[in-house]
Formats: structure tokens, C-alpha cells, sequence
């Protein structure tokens, strides 16, 4: 990659429109895990989390398949 593109959360993102994406940030400062919630979520929707962007790049692709909404 050049550094000029965009990164792969961004493109995680804009490919996923109906869920947050963010890096989880730690007590002290550092950075946790990757998640991503729908964006209309109830307290009750799980967040689904992996260590690495292509990880949760994974989840998201095997929780959204078949799904319209996003």
C-alpha cells in the first residue's frame, strides 16, 4: 500500500454503512480490540470483536450474509 488510500477499517466501514465500527481503547490508554455494533442496536445486540481489522472483516462478513439491512 502507497499510504495515500484509504485504510481497511475505512474501507470496512464504508462496506458496512448499517453497523459502528471503532477500536476499543483501553483503561490505560491503549488500544483494545476491534468492534462493531448495528447501528440501530437495542442493549441487547451482541458487539461482535476480534484482536485484528481482517478478523472482524471475517465476522462481519458471516454475520451479515443473507441480511438487506446492512
Amino acid at each position: 500500500m502507497d499510504g495515500y488510500g484509504p485504510s481497511l477499517a475505512e474501507i470496512l466501514q464504508s462496506s458496512h454503512p448499517g453497523w459502528l465500527i471503532w477500536r476499543e481503547m483501553l483503561e490505560d490508554g491503549g488500544h483494545g480490540d476491534w468492534c462493531a455494533q448495528p447501528a440501530h442496536a437495542t442493549g441487547d445486540d451482541t458487539v461482535l470483536r476480534h484482536t485484528t481489522v481482517e478478523g472482524l472483516a471475517e465476522l462481519l462478513e458471516q454475520t451479515t450474509a443473507g441480511r438487506t439491512d446492512g
